[in-house]
């Protein structure tokens, strides 16, 4: 067989596999390349088995090299295992070499350490979740950062290859069992057979592996059904025609093959359990340890924060809401909760979620606010998202948001606006109330409605004046006249007729209009003043019938005032805001409420130096309550 041709490995092993065929099929030999252990109970069987395999290779010609051939060893070294007693160990002069081997500096050092490793990674618990840094470093434009977590995971698969790990050899007629269990980070499964020899379920091969981007998204349960295809996959050359017992810690999965709405994902996996001969057996997370450990190992590392972990399992144990439920736990399932390498858990909807201990849950809601300052939607989310837990969650956030000082005096207030409509009290006695309004380089008022009657008639008189002086805009004084001899002949809905009828008594007349003569004869003034008697009060009864029309329209519009009393504390709103000051905030505080005024006004002082007017005058709409600390 000429050397260097890439076919030549393969096409000497199958000659080999040809010449001790018959040897094979009879469990007598393990031929590998040209390798080949002869299996025996005892002394005499290795000899007798020897001799068939010395005379096949007699008959074929092949010849032996008797210096590198070890005979009746009860311990071999073999493909960089040891062999002895039924157990399988990692040869020592290849531990050596991962113990002696240097911290890597490059990413095709950290390549050449994963595949010495890799090598093993059916003796350690768990290595692809452990190994997870270092992996990542291999990725596509990933900048090479040997940091803490990297540094931990290379000493850690040192420090387990250097404990001796321990596998038994499999035998094909003891009862087996596939363990498996899921998590965001990982999927791991155990091959365990009970040996007759102690009663005892003995490790046969660890499998596990990271998860990917988008397994990352699947539900719990499409994680641990992922778990249990993966492992009959990698276990499929040991449990093909075997019955085995499949071992998980997810109720759902015991159901999965008698449902009939199963999503197409699922569906399509559990096809693939049609090829086995199992049976599902459930058992509670806290009997699964051995296992959940496998896919969780170091995934706190990736998913939260070591000193945070740290510091709510330190919390939790202090906690007097979560240690009844873990000594709950102790008794059997309760409420969805489960315990992890002492954690407490919770399962909503098919996620495993952290539960936030009480004297921690202010810092974990203020950490999820404060990074933007979001609404309680976009907060609650963000908790969520992170998989904790807090009891109450979206009250408890609500609270801390109604008393975060930024988001006081940088929002406005959305929502429904506070406070109603409270119509002015009109008499029939005509000109009893005068409102009046500037119009010019004045500031704006701070409650425009407290003087809404002249505003609402402004928003008519000021278009049809600029539009009336077109021609020179600075002499629109010009036409107030006439406009308003035209305003007081209009018919108004809130008095039921003119404004001059309802003052005279009679129409309007023009300068040629001989009516007006009318007015001064003595003969019809006591018809006239009756007249004009009753259109004042049918005009009074008119206004209470309209204002009453109006609060109604406009209260839909409004909800009840926040009613504050004297000496709180308050924010006000800043009622001018000048250019460039879109990010400012749009209340101003600490003010000091001195008096409580009618209609939801109140007098307020500032306490403190800020920006401001010393003293003002404003109404509820424009509060907001100082949190209390």
């Amino acid at each position: 067989m000429p050397f260097g041709l890439s076919t030549c490995p393969s096409t000497f092993q199958r000659f080999i596999n040809t010449v001790f065929r018959d040897l094979v099929v009879q469990g007598i030999v393990l031929p590998y390349m040209d390798d080949i252990v002869i299996l025996a109970k005892n002394e005499s069987e290795a000899i007798e088995r020897l001799k068939k395999v010395l005379q096949v290779s007699s008959d074929y010609g092949l010849e032996i090299n008797f210096d590198k051939c070890q005979f009746l060893h009860r311990k071999i070294e073999f493909l960089c295992h040891i062999i002895e007693n039924n157990k399988l160990f990692p040869s020592p002069s290849k531990t050596k070499s991962v113990v002696n081997y240097p911290e890597p500096k490059t990413t095709k050092e950290v390549q050449r350490f994963l595949g010495l490793t890799g090598y093993f990674r059916k003796f350690i618990p768990a290595y692809s979740v452990i190994a997870k840094p270092l992996s990542d470093l291999l990725r596509k434009d990933t900048p090479f950062n040997f940091d803490v977590k990297q540094k931990a995971s290379f000493d850690e698969l040192k420090r387990l290859l250097c404990q001796k790990p321990v596998l038994g050899i499999y035998r094909q007629n003891c009862e087996t069992e596939i363990h498996t269990d899921a998590s965001i980070d990982g999927l791991a499964a155990v091959l365990l057979q009970r040996f007759p020899d102690d009663n005892s379920l003995h490790p046969i091969y660890y499998m596990s592996r990271k998860t990917s981007e988008t397994e990352r998204k699947y539900t719990s349960y499409e994680l641990e059904v992922l778990a249990i295809i993966e492992a009959l996959k990698k276990f499929k050359v040991y449990i093909l025609g075997m019955p085995f017992k499949i071992i998980t810690d997810c109720n759902a999965f015991t159901k999965t093959m008698s449902k009939k709405d199963l999503n197409t994902r699922i569906a399509r996996w559990a096809l693939n359990l049609q090829d086995y001969d199992y049976t599902i057996l459930h058992r509670s997370g806290s009997q699964m340890a051995h296992v959940d450990a496998l896919s969780r190992i170091q995934v706190l590392t990736n998913q939260y924060n070591d000193s945070i972990v740290h510091r709510i399992k330190e919390s939790q144990e202090l906690d007097p809401h979560i240690l009844p439920i873990k000594a709950l736990l102790q008794k059997g399932p309760y409420d969805n909760y489960c315990i992890k390498n002492n954690i407490l858990y919770k399962f909503i909807d098919g996620a495993e979620i952290l539960v936030i201990p009480d004297e921690m849950q202010h810092h974990f809601i203020k950490n999820a606010h404060d990074k933007g300052h979001f609404s309680v939607k976009r907060t609650l989310e963000h908790i969520i998202k992170n998989k904790y837990f807090i009891p109450q969650l979206q009250s408890k956030i609500e609270k801390y948001i109604s008393n975060c000082v930024t988001c006081i005096l940088k929002n406005k207030k959305s929502g429904k606006q506070e406070g109603f409509l409270h119509p002015l009290v009109k008499d029939d006695i005509p000109l009893n109330t005068y409102h009046i309004d500037h119009l010019g380089p004045l500031a704006t008022s701070s409650l425009p409605r407290a003087n809404g009657q002249v505003e609402r008639i402004n928003r008519t008189i000021i278009p049809v004046l600029s539009k009336m002086s077109e021609d020179d805009p600075t002499k629109w004084f010009k036409h107030v006249p006439s406009l308003q001899e035209v305003l007081n002949s209009t018919f108004q809905r809130s008095i039921n007729t003119t404004p001059f009828e309802l003052l005279f008594g009679t129409q309007i007349n023009n300068k040629t209009d001989l009516r007006i003569q009318q007015l001064i004869d003595e003969q019809l003034q006591l018809e006239f003043n009756e007249n004009r008697e009753l259109l004042r009060k049918a005009a009074k009864t008119q206004i209470l019938k309209v204002q009453n029309e109006n609060k109604k329209s406009y209260n839909l519009r409004r909800k009840s005032p926040y009613l504050y009393s004297v000496k709180d504390l308050v924010a006000i709103k800043k009622t001018q805001q000048g250019p460039g000051q879109k990010l400012c905030n749009k209340f101003i505080g600490t003010y000091k409420i001195t008096q409580v005024k009618p209609n939801d006004t109140y007098n307020v002082e500032k306490c403190g130096n800020f920006d401001g007017p010393t003293k003002t005058s404003t109404c509820a709409e424009y509060l907001k309550p100082w949190p209390n600390k």
